[in-house]
């Protein structure tokens, strides 16, 4: 079955689009790097980003898609860490969810069997241990 945009984002296209490139992102990074960092904060900073990435990925759901959310998350937790402000990750998880809804909407040919599939899918998994590896490296230097 070809999955087009109508299927993938149903009837209301307005409101979908707008809860997963604005206010999807908004919830998430308020609960997950504001919330959840709070409730873990006296544990050590990879507990903490661990536990959150963790439940982030959790959140969407579908099989070996966590993987490559997870190296997302433990991105954003580390641009957190490092800012101290919710601002810069509401902004990058904005940017990531409008590319997703920019593939969707060209009809997924970038996505599935297109020009692009495999050199998309090699960079998610890039930024995914881009992600894992700053984090890292930002605990390491943590006291």
């Amino acid at each position: 079955m070809k999955k087009n945009s109508s299927y993938v984002l149903g009837d209301k296209k307005n409101l979908t689009l707008i809860f997963i490139i604005l206010l999807g992102p908004l919830c998430e990074e308020i609960f997950f790097r504001g919330i959840v960092f709070k409730v873990f904060e006296k544990n050590s900073k990879l507990t903490v980003v661990v536990v959150s990435s963790m439940l982030f990925a959790l959140d969407h759901g579908k099989v070996g898609i966590p993987i490559l959310i997870s190296g997302s998350s433990f991105y954003y937790g580390y641009v957190y860490m490092k800012t101290e402000s919710l601002w810069n990750t509401i902004i990058i998880h904005v940017m990531n969810n409008g590319l997703v809804v920019f593939l969707i909407l060209t009809k997924s040919q970038l996505l599935v069997e297109g020009p692009l599939y495999y050199p998309l899918g090699l960079s998610s998994v890039i930024i995914s241990f881009y992600g894992f590896s700053k984090m890292y490296k930002f605990l390491k230097s943590q006291p």
